[in-house]
């Protein structure tokens, strides 16, 4: 009877065993046995950790959590911003905009250089016995670009081009007696005025009324800078074929400027950095009324601080081809020429430049062809010609 009492005990024990839940070995509770140091669960909205007490693991009392739903969502990854390609707004006289005018200027140029063809090139080059090669070969590889660059509105039958170092004074002068009427320059007195650098340059015609330009080669080197030379020289032949006595200072050779930095300068160094700096190493040569060889970039800026003294420097050029190097012509006209190709393109440009030919008033040709006065021009120019000659 006893025994039987007890196997049906243990029987009962066994059957309320298998009636508990689950799950409910499992629950943590604060000093209750677990399995192995280390193991967590999650109970209640607390984490239970298994840690080692004396000689048993217990589960220990337990941090509070907060719950999935409560939980903030992680910040979304940002997306990596594609680099800007073109302005944000269009390129225009009420906007130019100082990153992206030169850069809109250019595109254009290598757009029209990209549709045309190369002619075959008509110069006549006379070459001192001591122009370095390899010097004469780049001057070459610029003037070919030239050629093709205003093919269409001017592809000359022939032209001269004298080249020289400085080594070369007395043969050169020999030469450009045999060219150009007698008199008007020194090619020796030249080189002598440059002792650190013979690398100027000059246009001109001969006696037969070919269209001509000199260069001296230093023969120490050229500078990045002087990529400019020949497309600047050629585009004053180009000038020669519209009249080129008729045009303003900052056309002549802020146009001639801006044409040979963009395609030779900026040609060798996309990034615009050497264009910026010799652009304004040209504002040094800013000095009314004296010599251009001693101007100041810093008097040229104060000038250009206003906007009316912006427009004040740009009427001063509106003299004709003179001695415009003292009124800062190379570096503002080039930033001049810029905008206007940026905003017209360069056929525009181009057509401008060769009403001068039969135009009387050059004003309303202007007015013409960009919709505004030039003096109007000058005025919504005047903050990027800051900007772009600011240092």
């Amino acid at each position: 009877m006893r025994i039987k009492t007890l196997v049906s005990g243990l029987t009962a024990v066994l059957v309320l065993g298998t009636s508990l839940p689950a799950w409910s070995a499992n629950v943590p509770k604060a000093g209750a046995i677990c399995k192995k140091v280390g193991q967590a669960k999650i109970y209640k909205e607390k984490k239970f950790t298994c840690v080692k007490s004396g000689k048993k693991f217990v589960w220990d009392k337990g941090v509070a959590v907060t719950s999935a739903k409560e939980q903030a969502a992680p910040a979304p990854i940002a997306s990596p911003t594609p680099s800007q390609t073109g302005p944000t707004a269009p390129i225009t006289l009420d906007n130019l905009d100082l990153k992206w005018t030169s850069i809109v200027a250019r595109q254009n140029l290598l757009s029209e250089f990209a549709a045309l063809s190369q002619p075959n090139s008509t110069a006549n080059f006379r070459i001192g016995p001591n122009v370095r090669e390899d010097l004469l070969s780049e001057e070459r590889r610029l003037l070919a670009i030239a050629e093709r660059m205003f093919r269409g509105y001017f592809l000359p039958s022939s032209f001269e081009i004298l080249v020289y170092s400085e080594k070369d004074g007395d043969w050169a002068e020999k030469e450009k007696d045999q060219l150009v009427d007698p008199g008007g320059w020194s090619i020796s007195k030249d080189i002598a005025n440059n002792p650190y650098g013979c690398n100027f340059a000059g246009a001109t015609r001969t006696k037969t009324n070919l269209p001509m330009y000199h260069m001296c080669l230093d023969s120490k080197g050229r500078s990045v800078e002087d990529k400019q030379t020949t497309i600047h020289e050629y585009f004053h032949l180009v000038q020669q074929k519209y009249t080129l006595e008729k045009m303003t200072c900052w056309l002549v050779e802020g146009s001639a400027t801006y044409f040979g930095v963009a395609l030779g300068v900026d040609g060798s160094d996309p990034t615009g950095v050497s264009s910026q700096r010799f652009l304004n190493s040209l504002a040094n040569q800013y000095n009314p009324g004296g010599s251009g060889t001693r101007g100041s970039a810093a008097a040229l800026r104060a000038k250009i601080a206003s906007d009316s003294g912006a427009v004040e420097v740009l009427k001063d050029l509106d003299v004709r081809p003179g001695n415009c190097l003292p009124l800062a012509a190379y570096a503002v006209g080039a930033v001049a020429t810029e905008a206007l190709i940026a905003v017209k393109g360069y056929r525009t440009y181009m057509d401008f430049i060769s009403t001068f030919a039969v135009s009387v008033d050059w004003r309303s040709e202007f007015a013409k062809y960009y919709g505004i006065t030039p003096d109007e021009f000058y005025l919504k120019l005047a903050p990027y010609l800051r900007g772009r000659l600011s240092g």
